[in-house]
């Protein structure tokens, strides 16, 4: 089953990695940036203990998205984060299989241990309905199908969409049905509101920000975070 579950995500990257090979010239789009956050919360679990860096790069074309993306606090030994990413677009579906490195850094790590034993990696395939062409909504599922989550966890998501003026605002609300990664029971553990929009520095420089308040009903404590694109 695991080297069933690898050889799946391997698959992914290598379509992802063959499609854009195929023409270096037309139609492949690379996007890359850094995200700078007041707190790394991700479905209502903060992770680290201090601002957070999060850069990122990507590759795409038709439909195919290779990636990488990281997490790493600004000060203080701690939680980090490398993730490697593959997904595929169908319309208003996309499937995602993601690899999770999670490590701290004050005890060393090795990327290559994927005994499930010992791992710091989790692999979840996520898959996403975005209904936006015709309703503002946005599901989302997730299931930890290897890894540090011995539970296989799920998750699940419902986001409403909606604009005032130059603000885009998003309404979350996310759960999961059994105990694992997210609660040790079938609980809400992600819910609230991120609102986006541009904070002009000067009359060339914008700087696309966002703000959340986000709850996590089973832990029963709120966050709130800013963060900034570059």
């Amino acid at each position: 089953m695991k080297r069933l579950l690898l050889t799946f995500f391997g698959i992914l990257i290598f379509v992802s990695v063959t499609s854009a090979q195929d023409s270096i010239t037309n139609g492949v789009e690379t996007n890359m940036g850094v995200g700078l956050y007041s707190r790394y919360v991700w479905r209502g679990q903060e992770l680290g203990n201090s601002p957070s860096i999060q850069p990122y790069v990507d590759v795409s074309y038709s439909g195919f998205t290779l990636g990488v993306a990281g997490a790493y606090q600004f000060s203080g030994a701690g939680y980090q984060e490398f993730d490697i990413y593959a997904s595929k677009e169908w319309g208003v579906f996309k499937i995602t299989a993601w690899d999770y490195f999670g490590y701290t850094d004050t005890l060393g790590f090795d990327f290559f241990q994927y005994s499930e034993k010992e791992t710091g990696h989790q692999l979840e395939l996520v898959g996403e309905l975005d209904l936006r062409k015709y309703l503002p909504l946005k599901l989302l599922g997730g299931y930890n199908v290897f890894g540090a989550d011995v539970h296989k966890a799920m998750y699940f998501e419902l986001c409403y969409f909606a604009n005032i003026k130059d603000t885009d605002i998003e309404i979350f609300c996310g759960f999961t049905p059994y105990k694992g990664a997210y609660a040790s029971n079938a609980a809400i553990t992600n819910c609230g509101i991120n609102f986006k929009g541009d904070i002009r520095l000067m009359p060339s420089v914008i700087l696309p920000s966002s703000f959340s308040v986000v709850c996590n009903p089973f832990e029963k404590i709120v966050y709130l975070v800013a963060g900034f694109q570059f």
